[in-house]
């Protein structure tokens, strides 16, 4: 799970590393203990996704909008409510990127 940010600010990036994982966009890791922290899109780095793991205290409220890649999900994994719902086609022309092959 991960939120859309266009401002991040990190308390510190002495181990952040950045690893290009297809033609759109690049991920965000630390490079002491390798955890996920977020991607970005390659042409547009001021957009990120967060995981939402990565975040220090985090707002009350939030509420999942979106679910992405629909079409990969495995059948045992079902979130409770409504929601827009996006395969991985519908993503990739949400954001103008082209799908890895």
């Amino acid at each position: 799970m991960s939120l859309d940010f266009t401002e991040v600010t990190f308390q510190s990036n002495k181990t952040l590393k950045w690893y290009r994982s297809s033609d759109w966009a690049e991920r965000g890791f630390c490079g002491t203990c390798g955890s996920s922290l977020f991607y970005r899109l390659v042409e547009n780095p001021s957009k990120m996704s967060v995981c939402a793991g990565a975040i220090n205290d985090m707002p009350e409220g939030i509420q999942m909008t979106k679910e992405f890649f629909i079409d990969k999900k495995p059948a045992f994994y079902a979130f409770e409510g409504e929601r827009e719902k996006l395969t991985g086609a519908e993503v990739f022309a949400l954001y103008g990127a082209e799908e890895d092959t």
